[in-house]
């Protein structure tokens, strides 16, 4: 996987520039409020990097705050119960001291959690509620590069502890 947009993905333009955030709100001045976002550099997440745990948590609290045509496209918003789940299943992650990840909403109502690291870029897609797709590639180690289901998150795991611990 390159730093090629996902096509689950879509730009946001504000103020003349290009940001590339999931938060944005129909209503100016809201606490999701797309200018309140850096803008991109060389990768379609840059300067989305979340600092810590709570910022992840945060922004992922904040995804119940959008609403339908978010991304001025018609985005549709991640349902609670899917919120509820993502948050689950991060905090899970969390436990096992990995590093936080970014949240990114697709516009059909997905949640994106994305790490990247060391020629590593983990991709983790919540569908539905007990539903997920992990993309993981490997530029080092191509043969740890996977796709598709991963229920019990080891993929993800193994791919968040490389990142974590530099190895």
């Amino acid at each position: 996987m390159s730093n090629a947009l996902n096509p689950r993905i879509g730009s946001i333009r504000a103020s003349g520039r290009t940001l590339w955030s999931s938060y944005q709100s129909p209503r100016p001045g809201s606490r999701t409020d797309a200018t309140s976002f850096r803008p991109e550099h060389e990768s379609p997440l840059a300067g989305l990097a979340v600092p810590s745990w709570a910022d992840a948590e945060r922004r992922l609290r904040d995804l119940l705050d959008l609403s339908p045509g978010w991304d001025s496209y018609g985005g549709r918003p991640p349902n609670p119960e899917l919120v509820a789940y993502a948050a689950a299943q991060l905090s899970g992650l969390k436990t096992l001291h990995l590093p936080p990840p970014t949240i990114v909403p697709s516009g059909d109502g997905q949640i994106l959690a994305t790490w990247r690291g060391l020629g590593i870029e983990v991709e983790l897609w919540f569908e539905a509620p007990y539903s997920e797709t992990v993309v993981i590639d490997d530029e080092k180690s191509p043969d740890d590069s996977f796709a598709g289901a991963d229920p019990l998150l080891s993929a993800t795991t193994r791919a968040l502890r490389r990142i974590g611990t530099g190895m």
